[in-house]
């Protein structure tokens, strides 16, 4: 008889404690992606250029020359 309570009471504490932990996570995770955010600067006004892909492995300089026009605007 005892079992029939304690294992739906097991249960039940470790559902409540997934949650809570997926709530701090969930939030923890929106705070990080704002703080990213707010760091980056404002790309909307820029337009592309070749010296943007001064860096990248040639592999990904060839693709971006290929695909994307000079003067293009970054949205």
């Amino acid at each position: 008889m005892k079992l029939k309570i304690a294992i739906p009471a097991i249960i039940g504490v470790s559902g409540l404690g997934f949650l809570a932990f997926r709530r701090k996570s969930e939030a923890s995770f929106q705070k990080e992606v704002n703080n990213l955010f707010a760091a980056s600067p404002c790309i909307s006004e820029k337009r592309y250029s070749a010296a943007q892909l001064e860096g990248l492995p040639e592999p990904v300089q060839r693709y971006f020359l290929a695909c994307i026009k000079r003067r293009t605007i970054i949205p």
